[in-house]
């Protein structure tokens, strides 16, 4: 025998109408999230990617990379990182998938990114050719100075659907500049040589973004005015310019103590 079902009474059937109402309320505003996020942000490439909804596999093929989109909140999208990515602790866990000198194609490939992040001047462009001719949704960002940093931040914020953290944490990083600038202002220049890589030896001019590092905490590039971006220099060449401090990339550390 079946069991008996008793009726609804007039107050259950309101609770349920209210429960539905409610329900397609929520469905509604969900839907309503989600097709108006569309987000048109330009990269610095000049080209204008635009995406639908926030991208949730995103690959990067430099560090600096890697750390804006942690700067900008959105860590926990990366799927894959380049060789060097080692800030913040939490990229080391992250797949690699090549460096400077060579991106594993068929890596980002395997791995299904539904973003690229490149850096034009470091990034092999044959690969990058490869990547797009795979129909890989690229954003190039290239900061040239410090303050093309804060910015980048509030754009991957943007794309990535972390626009308010990442409002945030530029302005965090635009008041920390201005002290440090503040903070200088009125210090004695040092002269600096800034060694980038041993073998051959070579350092920056004033147009790469550590030239603006040095320039906020009172140094000047001794090795400004070079035409190159990346220019090789002599032994020579670095004691003719009598640099009265010497800096060198972690890696050269390395190096030097092999």
């Amino acid at each position: 025998p079946r069991c008996p079902v008793a009726p609804m009474t007039s107050a259950a059937r309101a609770r349920v109408r209210r429960l539905a109402a409610s329900a397609a309320l929520v469905g509604a505003m969900l839907a309503a999230a989600s097709s108006s996020f569309a987000a048109t942000v330009v990269d610095d490439s000049g080209r204008s990617v635009v995406v639908e909804r926030p991208p949730q596999r995103v690959v990067t093929l430099a560090p600096s990379l890697t750390e804006l989109v942690f700067a900008a909140g959105a860590g926990a999208t990366l799927v894959g990182v380049s060789a060097l990515s080692d800030h913040p602790v939490e990229a080391r866990a992250i797949a690699r998938i090549g460096d400077a000198g060579r991106i594993d194609v068929e890596r980002v490939l395997a791995l299904h990114p539904d973003l690229v992040l490149v850096w034009q001047r470091g990034n092999v462009a044959r690969e990058i050719a490869q990547l797009e001719h795979a129909g890989v949704r690229l954003f190039e960002l290239s900061p040239q100075r410090l303050d093309d940093v804060a910015r980048a931040i509030e754009r991957l914020g943007a794309l990535l659907g972390h626009d308010e953290e990442a409002r945030r944490r530029a302005a965090d990083l635009r008041v920390e500049l201005a002290r440090l600038r503040a903070a200088h202002a009125n210090a004695p220049k040092v002269r600096v040589f800034y060694q980038v890589w041993q073998q051959p030896l070579m350092t920056v001019n004033r147009r790469q973004i550590i030239d603006d590092i040095l320039g906020v905490c009172a140094g000047r590039n001794v090795f400004a005015d070079l035409a190159p971006l990346v220019p090789t220099v002599s032994i020579e060449a670095v004691v003719a310019a009598a640099p009265e401090a010497i800096l060198t990339a972690r890696s050269n550390l390395r190096l030097a103590a092999h």
